[in-house]
């Protein structure tokens, strides 16, 4: 065999031992993730997303060590999903708009880190089986009800809550995590507090027939609880503004914009829930092994 035959061999046996990492990626993301550098990541999140970020978690015994179950929470940034992936104790799929998958790189991404691509304009069955099949294998999925952030808390009564993760909790039967998500405004910025879970059995304790409006009420009973974590009072917060208020938001000029503010924090204190002695958060929180 001459030398150029033996190059020609190795260089065939290379091909057949290469594994592209995109498509492995996006076929086997839970083995792919579980190597190298993601495995020493994954171990430390919780270090990384306090000292590099500065969160601050709290009752992070009240989240899952393991599925099925549906983390509920508010949206206020980009950096929610990092820092859910930092609280939980065990691989979390996430909800994502479909446009950030357009990007094939970015694509990979997403689904690596167990996004699930969901089209806000209509229905996808797609996503809904990826859902249902991510439940069914007793993994973790967090879907935000609000579907967009909330940048200020004065603006949450434009976001009103989607009904869909009380849908997939009680016809699968697994439990809520409910969490809140301080922002700048509620004066909890970067804190994260998980609640207590919620059985499907305390949504519906008669085993009723599953209706629209029953989803709903379930829906904005769940926020509710949300927001209290945090100290706010939800229906107070989707209360729609007054006239206005709503025509100083749209002016531009200072003075205006300036009333706008006023108005909107006077909104806030209104939704502030009175403290109730020994019932104040605590910084504290330890990284689970």
């Amino acid at each position: 065999m001459t030398g150029v035959d033996r190059k020609s061999r190795r260089s065939s046996e290379k091909k057949k031992k290469h594994i592209d990492p995109m498509q492995y990626v996006l076929k086997k993301p839970e083995e792919y993730r579980s190597r190298g550098i993601q495995k020493w990541a994954w171990n430390r999140r919780l270090a990384i997303m306090q000292k590099a970020f500065g969160y601050r978690f709290h009752n992070l015994d009240n989240l899952p060590l393991k599925g099925p179950g549906i983390i509920i929470a508010n949206h206020t940034s980009m950096m929610d999903i990092p820092a859910l992936f930092g609280a939980a104790n065990t691989f979390i799929f996430f909800i994502a708009k479909s446009s950030l998958f357009h990007n094939p790189l970015l694509a990979a991404v997403m689904r690596w880190w167990g996004a699930i691509p969901v089209d806000r304009e209509r229905l996808d069955i797609g996503t809904v089986r990826a859902i249902r099949k991510r439940l069914a294998e007793e993994q973790v999925v967090v879907i935000f009800p609000q579907a967009s952030r909330v940048f200020s808390l004065s603006d949450t009564w434009k976001y009103p809550p989607e009904s869909g993760a009380l849908n997939f909790a009680l016809r699968a039967q697994v439990p809520i995590y409910p969490c809140f998500i301080g922002d700048r405004t509620s004066g909890k910025h970067k804190q994260i507090i998980c609640g207590s879970k919620i059985e499907p059995d305390e949504l519906n304790p008669g085993g009723a027939k599953i209706t629209k409006a029953m989803l709903d009420e379930l829906t904005f009973t769940v926020m509710s609880k949300i927001y209290a974590l945090g100290g706010l009072d939800y229906q107070v917060l989707m209360e729609r503004p007054s006239e206005k208020e709503l025509i100083l938001s749209r002016t531009r000029s200072r003075e205006h914009r300036g009333k706008h503010r006023e108005l909107a924090k006077a909104r806030l204190e209104a939704a502030r829930l009175p403290v109730e002695p020994g019932d104040k958060k605590t910084g504290s929180c330890c990284i689970r092994h």
